[in-house]
């Protein structure tokens, strides 16, 4: 009957938000916000509760051919704090504001979430980082009239490297069934800068000199994810694990037997028809992705010289360069707390 009334709203006294001043934070940052409860009548509450959670999370199954799927998890706590806002108290109709901050550790991974039905003989795999806050108020009564609210926290961690340049060259001979020397071709290209966000297109200037006498079908580039999934210290939950796939891949112009031609490619990060949102490069204590931005030359029944560069995807929201993170920072909890319209509320008093 408890769930029942909370669901339909009976019995509920009242309400509580829960607002930050940003939408995405770093490692080693301050959270800044406030938790808001509105009393729409006079009723009596217990301790209000304020929780901030982080935690990791591995899961996946393995098939067995004498039963059903083995379920299996591996979870870690990324911070966990607690503080008491009010005492318990008899609260009247009106707002009560409680305004905090929290400095996050600085070696927390990014916010992330992570599905694949199958990576090597583990499937239904579901890796994540999630945080988030949560207000509660126990209220006595014969119906469940509880008041709780929960925001989730996104985590974003800076790379801690500068972006630079690459440049790279391959020179690969073409030969038919490994006996008949056709030439060679020759491919060198050069990156423009080795991290991008999610949405932004690369920038790779190449050059090809084909002195074989086979035409280069097309250049092409990929983009190619790898996600580890790693061990434990103990090495007695997983084995590691990996899964590689190719996220876009464009191809481009042809090179005649004995051509040359340089050229500006743009390729975008990720096929949009296929994918929606691309996972930033990153590593936890259970799963690392990286990526590489491979430039190749193919031939109609041959592979030509390539050039792999290792790419950064940075989170949209991330800063590009390490000075860009933010001096939102504190060296504590800090809890105050404002009175409302009736000059009621109640200063909070525990401490970590």
């Amino acid at each position: 009957m408890g769930k029942l009334a909370a669901a339909l709203g009976i019995g509920v006294k009242g309400s509580i938000a829960i607002t930050l001043d940003r939408p995405t934070y770093q490692p080693g940052e301050t959270l800044v916000g406030q938790i808001t409860l509105r009393a729409h009548e006079d009723f009596d509450g217990k301790e209000l509760l304020v929780t901030i959670n982080g935690e990791e999370q591995l899961s996946w199954e393995t098939t067995r051919y004498d039963s059903l799927n083995q379920h299996h998890k591996r979870r870690r706590v990324l911070v966990k704090a607690q503080h008491v806002f009010a005492r318990s108290q008899r609260y009247r109709r009106g707002d009560y504001v409680f305004p905090f901050d929290f400095t996050l550790p600085n070696d927390l991974p990014t916010s992330f979430d992570y599905w694949e039905s199958r990576v090597s003989d583990m499937i239904s795999v579901h890796a994540s980082a999630r945080y988030s806050i949560t207000a509660s108020l126990p209220v006595p009564g014969t119906l469940k009239s509880d008041l709780s609210n929960s925001l989730p926290v996104r985590i974003v961690a800076p790379t801690g490297d500068e972006p630079e340049s690459l440049d790279g060259s391959d020179r690969k001979d073409n030969s038919f069934l490994g006996l008949f020397d056709n030439g060679h071709c020759t491919l060198a290209a050069s990156l423009a800068t080795n991290q991008l966000r999610q949405k932004e297109d690369g920038t790779v200037r190449c050059r090809i000199e084909n002195n074989s006498r086979k035409r280069v079908k097309h250049v092409r580039t990929e983009l190619v994810q790898l996600v580890e999934l790693l061990p434990g210290d103990d090495k007695t939950h997983i084995q590691p694990q990996s899964k590689t796939r190719t996220v876009n891949r464009t191809d481009y112009f042809s090179v005649d037997a004995g051509g040359t031609r340089s050229a500006v490619l743009e390729p975008a990060m990720v096929d949009r028809d296929r994918i929606a949102v691309l996972l930033p490069s990153l590593e936890s204590e259970f799963v690392r992705v990286s990526y590489a931005l491979v430039v190749k030359c193919k031939y109609s029944m041959s592979e030509g010289p390539s050039v792999a560069f290792p790419l950064t995807i940075l989170h949209s929201e991330a800063p590009r360069y390490p000075h860009e993170v933010s001096d939102h920072r504190s060296s504590r909890f800090s809890l105050d707390s404002e009175y409302n319209s009736f000059g009621l509320a109640e200063r909070p008093y525990a401490s970590f």
